[in-house]
């Protein structure tokens, strides 16, 4: 949590945002030495975690870069961001990094407004390209991690075909966590389309089809959302449920009414036997999709 509140500090007169500025930096670096090499000629940027913000925010500082250097066209120099043709994180809290931790305050609403603004979104470069989308941003996430979600605050407010391609996965037959975030790799859903991806160029926006009359048809690229979200659901609030059973079992014993408290001690006892139950059901089967 200390990484993520110190990554999430924009202001520069924070001693945490020195931290924040050289892992920046070294991003920068990182991707700029890799583009500018001439033996590179397409590249796909995977990211997990709280790397998946580092990563985005590298991107978005690497426009700048370019920005300032080539207003016209900063996607194309001096670094190379064009090369880039897919960006996909696994796992990925930017979401919940802008509503819950993201730290500038001013009484000034232009304040604000010239951060969001210097950020850009899906619909500025480099992720799109004369008001095109570009770089195919794939969100792989899991409902059953909690660090994960579907992204949509990175998305542009007025064109609506930039957005990211939020795909849901499910990882793991009980939805324990910490392994389900760090399952995708084991996924064999999320591992082949990254073959595809990687070695095939696959999923490319500059593949989409010409339809006439509307256009190129963008989500014609966009990957199927194979798991529906709401396994989760049933263990989430049985799991809620069963300290607040216990402690309703608990009141209505002081109170002296016996056979409310059994009620809610044999919901409370239920409740948990069935997530006990899926536990050890789901920790024997493991992976959904192993590879």
């Amino acid at each position: 949590m200390g990484d993520v509140e110190s990554w999430a500090t924009y202001e520069e007169t924070d001693a945490k945002h020195e931290r924040r500025k050289k892992v920046i930096e070294r991003g920068v670096d990182l991707i700029s030495h890799v583009l500018k090499d001439p033996d590179c000629r397409r590249a796909v940027i995977v990211s997990h975690s709280l790397g998946t913000a580092v990563a985005h925010d590298t991107l978005l500082e690497a426009v700048r870069h370019n920005r300032a250097h080539n207003a016209a066209d900063p996607i194309t120099g001096p670094i190379p961001l064009d090369k880039i043709k897919h960006f996909v994180t696994l796992g990925s809290p930017i979401d919940k990094i802008h509503y819950f931790f993201e730290s500038y305050k001013s009484s000034c609403h232009r304040y604000k407004r010239v951060v969001e603004e210097l950020r850009g979104d899906i619909g500025n470069a480099p992720f799109s390209r004369n008001r095109k989308p570009y770089i195919h941003w794939i969100n792989y996430w899991d409902e059953g991690d909690i660090i994960s979600g579907a992204l949509h605050s990175p998305a542009n407010r007025t064109e609506l075909k930039h957005r990211v391609d939020n795909v849901h996965v499910s990882n793991l037959h009980f939805p324990d966590p910490a392994g389900s975030h760090l399952a995708y790799f084991d996924n064999r859903r999320v591992i082949s389309d990254l073959f595809k991806i990687i070695y095939k160029g696959a999923y490319d926006f500059a593949d989409a089809p010409l339809v006439p009359t509307i256009g190129y048809d963008y989500e014609s690229v966009f990957l199927d959302t194979e798991d529906k979200p709401g396994r989760v659901k049933f263990y989430a609030i049985s799991a809620v449920l069963i300290p607040w059973l216990l402690l309703l079992g608990l009141i209505f014993r002081f109170l002296d009414i016996n056979i409310g408290a059994m009620v809610f001690w044999s919901l409370a006892a239920f409740s948990s036997a069935f997530v006990l139950i899926g536990f050890l059901f789901g920790t024997m089967r493991g992976h959904r999709l192993p590879l």
